[in-house]
């Protein structure tokens, strides 16, 4: 397997926000911190899910962001291998959360874009360790998960629009699913 330089090479995820990010204007103040306040939001769940998945989660922000950033190469090497950027914006937007100044973020735009591509790569790596379902694309992986996963999505379906509360007359009224969930006990 080939190594990459990290320290030489920018990731897919960046290239894309940085051709992304040329769409974009100047924004004023306004819309500059509601990106900011977006990307801090984004970062904490990507930092939550992650802490929560290997049982470090902390509940202070200052807590998860040291642990996340002394763990996360070492807990998660894949992911650290696709996203290696991910801890370091953690602790830059903490960092905005515990003392907020707006000004001393240059560039949230290209932020925002990294972050939603990192957020990707995060939910799509904890959903195959969870149901060992793998994609590509976020639609592939919806397509994949709705057909193991009907019988609930169905079920949930049914009882808001017919505002059903019985769960043995749902269960009766959904078709038997063909593929039975996979939930691996030991990740929880």
């Amino acid at each position: 397997m080939r190594q990459r330089n990290i320290n030489f090479r920018q990731s897919n995820s960046e290239r894309s926000a940085e051709s992304s990010y040329s769409n974009f204007k100047k924004l004023d103040q306004n819309n500059k911190e509601r990106i900011i306040n977006f990307n801090i939001k984004t970062a904490f769940g990507c930092a939550e899910a992650l802490l929560t998945f290997s049982r470090k989660f902390a509940p202070s922000y200052k807590g998860r962001a040291n642990i996340f950033e002394k763990t996360y190469k070492k807990d998660f090497p894949e992911l650290a291998g696709k996203i290696p950027g991910l801890a370091k914006l953690i602790k830059k937007y903490t960092s905005l959360k515990l003392r907020p100044d707006y000004n001393s973020i240059n560039d949230p735009v290209k932020d925002w874009f990294l972050l939603r591509d990192y957020s990707t790569h995060v939910v799509k790596f904890l959903l195959y360790k969870f149901t060992k379902v793998k994609s590509d694309s976020v639609e592939e992986l919806t397509k994949n998960l709705y057909s193991i996963y009907r019988k609930e999505y169905l079920k949930n379906y049914l009882a808001v629009k017919f505002k059903i509360k019985n769960y043995y007359l749902l269960s009766v009224l959904v078709f038997p699913s063909n593929s039975q969930p996979v939930i691996h006990k030991k990740n929880f």
